[in-house]
């Protein structure tokens, strides 16, 4: 029932909010202020973000007072209310003409994955039976890009399913041949093995360093009688091959993860093995637990120019008078002249303005004179010379 806008994703993503200047004025500062929200959090998971930044002519500026990080100490859930945080900042130096527009950024950035790199070392991929003379035996396995041990550590023993007893010889991985690695880092390992069980059941068991790591098995679960198995019972993967073409057919992990327990076992029935590769629909990841962050209430208000020089021209004057609003001593001036029969005045101007001068006999009844397209040249103005008078000059953009 919140309608905030809110991000959950492991890639970043992005929300922009488009304003445009319909006041008539010259924008040069604003308020921005909004809620930020944290509606789930994972404990221990991913020091997640959201960043703001204005955009303007095509160029980003960073608002660092905008940015908010979840927090990820809380309990793994939803987080009550969003527990809203109060986000505002000012912006100043602005220039955002009548019709101008400018955006603001919502960035959602994703911290770097916590906790340990998943080091696990597991089945992924076999084959044992086709049609005719079994040929093209083979295991694959993955070894995770926190995995730093010795190949050589690892071991694939073959288990014969009905005594439980190993058969064959030990495998160790230094013996299988590397095949692909994947972006995060899997690292996928295949070997040939002839005479490989055809099961009822039969299995594998993997060891890292003598400890059984993972033990599967298919066509029925059992229990190892000897070995480094011994009195474990395996894990049926739930699949058998039915006799597939040589060189289709295995049984393997598929889906996405990058934990075993995140894949589900298959039969690649009519599919080419795929030894040293991903699986058929599988793809590998290091886990990356995102925080849900969200925000509402966002509020745009424009305030009066400032004066940062104090020179007592606000910065939306000067900077359509085309002097600096951060140096005092920048000052549009204006030369005068008088003779017996005229007012002399002289004044600078910029392309895309427009000059108006006025008079006044008292300071308070002004009367336009002239008007004066900006050439990027100085101006000569003549007016009759009077007793009294008073002379001003506005700018203004075309």
């Amino acid at each position: 029932n919140d309608g905030s806008l809110g991000f959950l994703a492991g890639t970043a993503g992005t929300a922009i909010a488009d304003f445009t200047n319909a006041s008539g004025q010259f924008l040069t500062a604003l308020r921005i202020d909004f809620s930020a929200e944290q509606w789930r959090a994972v404990a221990g998971g991913n020091p997640d973000s959201l960043a703001v930044s204005l955009i303007q002519n095509g160029g980003e500026t960073p608002l660092p007072a905008l940015t908010f990080a979840a927090a990820t100490n809380l309990p793994t859930g939803p987080v009550p209310g969003g527990a809203p945080m109060a986000k505002s900042a000012t912006v100043t130096g602005l220039a955002v003409p009548p019709g101008g527009s400018f955006g603001l950024k919502f960035a959602f950035q994703p911290g770097p994955p916590s906790g340990a790199v998943p080091a696990a070392v597991f089945h992924n991929e076999f084959h044992y039976d086709n049609a005719g003379t079994d040929t093209g035996e083979f295991v694959e396995i993955v070894a995770s890009p926190g995995f730093f041990g010795s190949l050589a550590a690892v071991n694939l023993i073959l288990y014969n399913g009905s005594n439980g007893q190993t058969y064959g010889v030990v495998h160790p991985l230094s013996s299988f041949t590397a095949g692909a690695v994947t972006a995060d880092g899997y690292r996928i390992y295949s070997k040939q093995i002839d005479g490989i069980q055809n099961g009822d059941p039969d299995g594998f068991a993997l060891t890292v360093n003598g400890s059984v790591v993972e033990f599967v098995s298919y066509g029925g679960s059992f229990a190892a009688t000897n070995g480094p198995a011994f009195g474990v019972i395996s894990a049926d993967v739930g699949q058998k091959q039915h006799a597939p073409a040589a060189g289709f057919g295995s049984i393997g992990r598929t889906g996405g993860g990058g934990l075993p327990a995140d894949f589900a076992w298959a039969e690649f029935g009519g599919l080419a093995h795929t030894p040293g590769d991903p699986n058929p629909g599988q793809t590998f990841a290091v886990p990356s637990p995102s925080q849900g962050i969200a925000f509402d209430n966002l509020a745009v208000t424009f305030l009066p120019p400032p004066d940062r020089d104090g020179d007592g021209y606000d910065d939306a004057a000067e900077l359509v008078f085309g002097t600096d609003p951060a140096n005092a001593a920048s000052r549009f001036r204006v030369e005068i002249a008088a003779t017996q029969t005229a007012i002399g005045l002289d004044f600078p101007t910029l392309p895309g303005r427009t000059y108006t001068v006025q008079t006044s006999p008292d300071l308070v009844t002004w009367t336009t004179a002239a008007a004066y397209p900006g050439t990027g040249t100085a101006i000569h103005a003549d007016f009759p010379n009077e007793t009294r008078v008073f002379y001003r000059i506005g700018a203004s953009l075309d």
